[in-house]
């Protein structure tokens, strides 16, 4: 395993160190009460983290869209959970994490134990399209979906419009879809609203207008 360890010359800079077979990956929370808080994951999860300057520009533009306070949020993907907890930490009252891995699962279901925010967040292991067929009946404010970089477009466009249905997604609801800068554009779907690049992290977002 590694310590870790900041740069305090660049603070948002996090260094690893090795301590035994496994190698564990440093993140940080950006912003509200759990600012600053690190979680650490080992690679084997084989997980793809959304970075923190890639978090940051998300939230920056949803911080002018929504109000934390008062929304319920859909993590499809999740991973590691770092985007729920990016939301629990600014006050998101209700997220719920879907991921397929159990490993991931039970990462997060620690890390909400650790962080505090069991309250907030409730996890799920489901297959994310498996879930969706499910006749959901409170819908949210917002979806955000972090699906693998090497699923194909067909599939991104199934996951797209099995969540922007009625059951899933309230009137004038978001979809937040982090994709590849490599993968096709959306902009033929009827929902969508534009695309954000940040290196090679994309968000495309989507407005359930029914």
């Amino acid at each position: 395993m590694r310590k870790i360890y900041t740069d305090i010359r660049n603070p948002t800079k996090v260094i690893t160190r090795k301590l035994s077979s496994f190698i564990l990956i440093a993140m940080r929370i950006t912003s509200g009460k759990l600012k600053g808080r690190l979680f650490s994951v080992p690679t084997d999860l084989r997980i793809r983290p959304t970075t923190d300057q890639a978090k940051e520009a998300l939230f920056s533009i949803l911080n002018h869209r929504i109000c934390f306070q008062d929304v319920r949020i859909l993590d499809l993907f999740c991973g590691i959970g770092s985007i729920s907890y990016e939301f629990a930490s600014r006050g998101v009252p209700k997220i719920n994490c879907v991921d397929i891995d159990h490993r991931c699962i039970k990462y997060v279901q620690e890390t909400i134990q650790k962080f505090q925010i069991t309250q907030q967040i409730q996890v799920v292991r489901s297959n994310v399209f498996a879930f969706l067929a499910i006749n959901f009946v409170t819908p949210y404010d917002l979806i955000f979906a972090d699906p693998p970089y090497r699923m194909l477009y067909k599939h991104l466009d199934l996951l797209v419009k099995l969540a922007l249905q009625p059951q899933w997604v309230k009137p004038k609801g978001l979809m937040v879809l982090e994709h590849s800068s490599q993968q096709n554009t959306f902009c033929n779907h009827s929902y969508y609203k534009e695309t954000r690049q940040y290196g090679q992290v994309c968000f495309s977002f989507f407005e359930y207008l029914p």
